[in-house]
C-alpha cells in the first residue's frame, strides 16, 4: 500500500520500521527512508535500508530501566521528530537553492531572529553570514519601513504567505530596495514557528521604473540591457505592446514575430480563459510572483520565474511582466536534491564550512559522530571539535589546506561528552566559478574500531614475537649450559681438590675464604646459566633459611665494585643489620640486588659522580627495599615498557632487555612486588616488597 500510494503522490511516511526475512528464515529488524523520485523519466522509489538489530537488542535490554519514563519520552520524541522533520524539509530546500539562486533566501524563527541566509543575501548586504545569523531581522529594516514590517510580522500566525516591498538596511547604512515573498511554517499544533523569505534585489527594476519617466533613449537603453525578459501586455487588446530583446532571445523569436504573439501562445497548457482569470487575479492583488512554463519558437519547454505587476497607463490597464529562465536552475536543483539526499544518507561525516571554519552544512552522520543533532551545529566553528592540546595540529591542518588545497590523513576529534576519537579525514577547498577559495569541505570516517583492532593485532604480534625470542633465549641458555657446564665443573672439582690438599698443610684463612668464594661463584654461575636456560618456565629452586640481606647486598656490591668505580657510581647501603628473610632462594635474592645495581651502573653517564642508595625497613610481615639513584631516570615514553622482555633503553651492547623482566618474575613467584618512582632526566627509585615468610 505504501508503494502504491507513493506512486499515486499520496501522503506516505518517509521513514518507517520494517522486518526483512533473512536467508535462514529469521527476521531482521530494519529502518527505512523512502521517497518518490524520477529515474530515467519514470516514477520510482528510492529506499535506504539500515539494519537496526543491535539497536533493537539494546532497546530491549534497557526497556525495564526506562519503563517508568517511557510515556514522557515518547511524547518528547514525537514532538522532536515533528520539529526535526520540519527542519529537515526546510534544510533540504535551503541547500538545493543556496548555491544556485539569484535571489536572497533567508529563514526567520518565531522570535524574529535570522536563523539562516544564503550567499546572495550576504552579497546584497555587503557583509558576512556571521554578521546576520542570530540577529533580529528588524535590525536590518529601513527605519521608514519598520512599522510596516512589524504589521506584516503580526500577521504571520494568521496567513501562510505574503508578498510586499520594502527597503533593507545594510550594515554600512545603505538602503536596498527589495521585493519579499514570505512563506510561514507551523508546528503540528498549528503554532507559528518561523518563515522563509525569498528576497529579490529590485534596485535595477526600480531604476528601470524611474528611467521610464526620463527620455525615451535612456529608457530604451535600460530596458534592453536588463538581464531578465521584460514584457508590457495590453489587457484590453490582448496584445504585447512592449518588450526587450532578452524576451525575444529567450524564446528564440525575432522582434517582429514576438510582437505578433499572444500570451496564451507562450504559456504552456493554459487556455485563453485561464490567462484572463490569472490577469484578473493580478489586478486584484496588484502583483504576483510565480513559476510557470513557456514554449519557445522551436517547441522547447522552458521553466521560468515570472513577476507581474498591474498598472494603469493613460487610463488603460496593462500587465508588466518580468521573466527569468530558470530551466537550468531547476535541473540543477533536482541534481542538488538528489546529491543532498545521498550526502544526508551517507555513513561518512560530511561538513562544509567557510574559510574561517564556521559550519554552513553538516549531514546527520557528522553530527551523530560528535554526539549532536544537525541543527545544533550550524554556525559553530570547527574548533569546537578539538581540545586545547589538539589546536596546534588543527591549525596546522587548516594552514595546509589553504596552502595546498587539500589534506588527507588522521586527526583526533572531540565528542560532546568529552571523549576524543580518531578520524580519517579528507578535506579540500571549495572554489567559486572564478577559482577563488570560498570555503572548505571535509569527509570524515570514525576509525575508532579500526584503531582498536589494529592495536589488538599489534599487541598479539608483539606477544608472539616475545614468545619466539623467549624460546630463543631458552635454546641459547641450553647451548651455553652445554658448553659452560663442563669447564665450570672442572673448576669446581679442582678447587675442591685444592681445598682437600690444603687441609694437610697450614695456610692463611684468607686462602680458604677465597676458595670458598670461588666455589660459591661457580655455583651462582651454574644457577644463572640454568635460569636463562629455563627462562620461559622459571622453575623454583631449593630454598634456604634465615637469609641475611645485608651480607647478601654487600657481596653483590663487592662483585660489581670495579664496574661501579669505572662508571663513577657510589653504592651506599643503609640496611638494618638484622634484616633477614625467614626463607628464600639465595640465588634469586642475589639477582634482585645484582639487576638493580647493574642497571644504575649502566645508566650512569661516566662524566660525573653518581650515587645509588639502597635502604630498607620492616613493615609488619614485609621487607621494603628502596634502590634510589640519580643516574638519569627513564624516558616517560618507556615508562610502561621497562618490564617487557627484551625492551631496553641502554645503548647497543650494554643490556639484553631481560633484567627487569626476570626481576619482575622472581618477585611475582615469591609473592612480592616492584614499583617505580621515576624522575625523568634525574633518576629513578625501584621499591621492592618481599614477604617475611613464603
Amino acid at each position: 500500500r505504501r508503494y502504491e500510494d507513493r506512486l499515486k503522490d499520496k501522503t506516505v511516511p518517509r521513514n518507517y520500521r520494517i522486518d526483512l526475512i533473512a536467508k535462514d528464515g529469521s527476521l531482521v529488524p530494519c529502518e527505512t527512508a523512502a521517497e518518490r523520485i524520477e529515474y530515467h523519466g519514470r516514477p520510482a522509489d528510492l529506499v535506504i535500508v539500515r539494519d537496526i538489530s543491535e539497536r533493537i537488542k539494546a532497546e530491549k535490554e534497557l526497556q525495564n530501566a526506562y519503563r517508568q519514563i517511557e510515556k514522557k519520552v515518547e511524547q518528547r520524541t514525537a514532538q522532536w521528530q515533528a520539529v526535526h522533520a520540519k527542519l529537515q524539509e526546510s534544510e533540504a530546500h535551503y541547500r538545493m537553492l543556496v548555491e544556485t539562486m539569484n535571489e536572497g533566501l533567508m529563514a526567520e524563527n518565531a522570535r524574529g531572529e535570522i536563523s539562516y541566509c544564503n550567499n546572495r543575501i550576504c552579497e546584497m548586504m555587503g557583509c558576512r553570514r556571521s554578521q546576520l545569523i542570530g540577529r533580529p531581522t528588524l535590525d536590518f529594516i529601513s527605519p521608514t519601513d519598520k512599522s510596516f514590517y512589524q504589521q506584516q510580522t503580526a500577521m504571520r500566525g494568521k496567513t501562510t504567505s505574503a508578498q510586499y516591498k520594502l527597503n533593507l538596511l545594510a550594515p554600512d547604512r545603505r538602503e536596498i530596495p527589495v521585493s519579499v515573498s514570505v512563506k510561514a511554517f507551523f508546528n503540528e499544533r498549528g503554532a507559528y514557528e518561523g518563515n522563509y523569505a525569498v528576497i529579490t534585489d529590485t534596485t535595477k527594476i526600480r531604476q528601470a521604473e524611474t528611467a521610464s519617466q526620463l527620455s525615451e533613449q535612456k529608457y530604451r537603453t535600460l530596458f534592453d540591457q536588463a538581464a531578465d525578459s521584460i514584457v508590457l501586455f495590453d489587457v484590453e487588446q490582448g496584445e504585447i505592446v512592449e518588450f526587450n530583446d532578452k524576451a525575444c532571445t529567450t524564446l528564440g523569436y525575432t522582434r517582429e514575430e514576438f510582437a505578433a504573439l499572444g500570451i496564451s501562445e507562450i504559456e504552456v497548457n493554459e487556455s485563453a480563459e485561464e490567462v484572463h482569470r490569472h490577469i484578473a487575479k493580478i489586478f486584484a492583488q496588484g502583483s504576483d510572483l510565480f513559476e510557470t512554463r513557456h514554449r519557445s519558437k522551436t517547441g522547447e519547454i522552458l521553466d521560468v520565474q515570472v513577476k507581474t505587476k498591474a498598472t494603469i497607463l493613460q487610463g488603460k490597464p496593462y500587465i508588466q511582466s518580468i521573466w527569468r529562465d530558470i530551466t537550468k536552475q531547476k535541473q540543477l536543483e533536482e541534481k542538488m536534491r538528489r546529491l543532498l539526499s545521498a550526502i544526508e544518507q551517507s555513513t561518512e561525516g560530511v561538513a562544509i564550512s567557510d574559510l574561517e571554519g564556521n559550519l554552513q552544512f553538516i549531514n546527520r552522520s557528522f553530527a551523530h559522530m560528535h554526539g549532536y543533532e544537525s541543527q545544533e551545529l550550524l554556525g559553530e566553528n570547527l574548533s569546537k571539535f578539538h581540545t586545547f592540546e589538539q589546536m596546534p595540529t588543527f591549525n596546522a591542518v587548516k594552514e595546509q589546506i589553504v596552502r595546498t588545497g587539500s589534506y588527507n590523513g588522521e586527526i583526533w576529534h572531540l565528542r560532546r561528552d568529552g571523549c576524543v576519537f580518531p578520524v580519517l579525514m579528507h578535506k579540500s577547498l571549495l572554489r567559486d566559478e572564478q577559482g577563488k577559495a570560498v570555503g572548505m569541505i571535509g569527509m570524515l570516517t570514525d576509525i575508532s574500531e579500526l584503531k582498536k583492532i589494529t592495536q589488538e593485532l599489534s599487541e598479539l604480534r608483539e606477544k608472539i614475537y616475545l614468545a619466539e625470542r623467549i624460546s630463543q633465549v631458552s635454546l641459547l641458555g641450553a647451548a651455553l649450559a652445554h658448553e659452560l657446564n663442563q669447564p665450570l665443573s672442572v673448576i669446581r672439582l679442582l678447587m675442591q681438590e685444592n681445598r682437600d690438599m690444603l687441609n694437610d698443610i697450614s695456610y692463611p684463612a684468607a686462602v680458604r675464604d677465597n676458595g670458598n668464594e670461588v666455589l660459591a661463584a661457580v655455583s651462582r654461575a651454574v644457577d644463572i646459566i640454568h635460569r636463562y636456560r629455563h627462562y620461559a618456565s622459571l622453575p623454583r629452586k631449593k630454598r634456604a633459611k634465615n637469609i641475611n640481606l645485608v651480607r647478601l647486598a654487600q657481596r653483590v656490591r663487592q662483585v660489581l665494585s670495579e664496574s661501579a668505580l669505572m662508571a663513577k657510581v657510589n653504592i651506599y647501603l643503609d640496611l638494618p643489620e638484622d634484616m633477614s628473610l625467614v626463607e628464600g632462594d639465595v640465588g634469586e635474592l642475589e639477582q634482585i640486588f645484582f639487576i638493580l645495581m647493574q642497571n644504575a651502573i649502566q645508566a650512569a653517564d661516566d662524566r660525573r659522580e653518581h650515587a645509588l642508595r639502597i635502604t630498607g625497613e620492616l613493615r609488619a610481615d614485609k621487607i621494603i627495599l628502596k634502590f634510589a639513584d640519580d643516574c638519569g631516570g627513564i624516558p616517560p615514553a618507556s615508562r610502561d615498557k621497562i618490564f617487557e622482555p627484551f625492551f631496553t633503553t641502554k645503548p647497543p651492547g650494554k643490556g639484553t632487555g631481560l633484567g627487569l623482566s626476570i626481576l619482575e618474575r622472581i618477585l611475582r613467584d615469591n609473592n612480592g612486588g616492584v614499583e617505580l618512582e621515576n624522575r625523568p632526566s634525574l633518576g629513578s627509585t625501584f621499591i621492592i616488597t618481599l614477604p617475611m615468610k613464603s
